[in-house]
C-alpha cells in the first residue's frame, strides 16, 4: 500500500501514460481524475469498474484506488487540500467537504449530466491550456478553472443527498449524515433509538430535525442511499449477490431482494442484467 502526500492547497497534472505509475495509492487529500482519451479498468477500495474517455472520477482521502490501462491513456489529475475547499468563497454551496465526502461509497463516473460533461470537456481544455502557460495570473486561473470543475462535481452529487441540505444544513445534521454514511453497512447502529441516543436526541425530535432540514424522513434517507449504493454495486463491479448480501448487512439474499423490490420492483439479479446492457 502506497500513501501519498499533498504539500500544497492543490496542483493539476498532466500524464499521458502507457501504464498506471502506481499501484493501491491511498491519498492524504481529494483528488479529480478526467479521463482526457483512452480505456481501462478503475478500482477503488476494491471494486472494479470500466473507465472511458470523459470520465471524471473522485478520489476522497483514505480512498484505495488504481488504474488498469487497456491502451495508451490521457489524464487530467486535480489534487487539492480540504483547506483549498474551506479557502473558497462559496456561495450557494454549503458544505462542499461533506458533499464531496459523500461520493467516497459511490463508483463510476461522478457526472451524470451530459449538459454538465461538456461543460467539465471545456473546463478540463481550458485548464490543459492554461497549464502550459507560465503567464501572469496562471495560478488564479487554474485555481478557478479547478473549482468549476468541483461546483459540477459538487451539482451532480447534489442528486442523491437530501434535497433541503444546501440551504439549512448546520454541525449536528452533518454529523448525523456523515454517521448514516460511516454506518451505512450496519443496520443495528442506524436504528432510531441507537442514533438518538448517540446524537443525545429524542426519537420524536431526530426524526422531525431531520425531515425539517433534509426534507424527507430518515429512513427513507437511509433506504435510498443504500440502494444508491447497492445499485452501484450491481453496475460496476462483480460482487456476487450474496457478497453485497454479506456487505450491507441483511439476514440472506431474500431479505436483500424484497428491500431492493420495493424500491426498484425488480429483483438484483434482474437489474444487473438490465444495468449492464445498457
Amino acid at each position: 500500500m502506497i500513501r501519498t502526500n499533498l504539500h500544497k492547497s492543490f496542483e493539476v497534472i498532466y500524464e499521458n501514460v502507457t501504464e498506471c505509475p502506481l499501484r493501491e495509492v491511498r491519498l492524504n487529500f481529494f483528488q479529480l481524475v478526467y479521463t482526457v482519451s483512452g480505456t481501462g479498468q478503475y478500482s477503488i477500495n476494491s471494486h472494479s469498474m470500466a473507465f472511458n474517455e470523459g470520465d471524471l472520477f473522485l478520489i476522497t482521502p483514505n480512498d484505495c484506488h488504481e488504474f488498469d490501462l487497456a491502451e495508451p491513456c490521457e489524464f487530467v489529475v486535480m489534487r487539492f487540500q480540504k483547506s483549498f475547499i474551506q479557502e473558497y468563497s462559496w456561495k450557494t454551496i454549503d458544505h462542499i467537504e461533506c458533499l464531496l465526502y459523500y461520493s467516497s461509497n459511490l463508483l463510476g463516473s461522478v457526472i451524470k449530466s451530459e449538459t454538465d460533461k461538456k461543460i467539465i470537456s471545456t473546463l478540463i481544455e481550458g485548464i490543459v491550456q492554461a497549464g502550459s502557460d507560465d503567464g501572469i495570473y496562471t495560478e488564479d486561473l487554474m485555481r478557478n478553472l479547478v473549482n468549476g470543475v468541483i461546483v459540477i462535481t459538487a451539482r451532480n452529487l447534489s442528486i442523491v443527498k437530501p434535497v433541503g441540505l444546501e440551504s439549512s444544513a448546520d454541525k449536528k445534521i452533518m454529523d448525523i449524515i456523515d454517521y448514516i454514511h460511516l454506518h451505512i453497512h450496519s443496520p443495528l447502529l442506524l436504528k432510531v433509538s441507537v442514533m438518538a441516543e448517540k446524537f443525545g436526541l429524542s426519537e420524536t425530535y431526530l426524526g422531525s430535525y431531520f425531515k425539517r432540514l433534509c426534507g424527507e424522513t430518515l429512513q427513507d434517507y437511509i433506504g435510498a442511499y443504500r440502494i444508491r449504493l447497492i445499485e452501484h454495486r450491481l453496475k460496476f463491479s462483480d460482487s456476487r449477490i450474496n457478497e453485497i448480501v454479506h456487505e450491507f448487512g441483511f439476514s440472506d439474499e431474500s431479505h436483500i431482494n424484497k428491500f431492493f423490490r420495493k424500491h426498484r420492483g425488480q429483483s438484483l439479479a434482474s437489474y444487473r442484467i438490465t444495468a449492464q446492457a445498457e
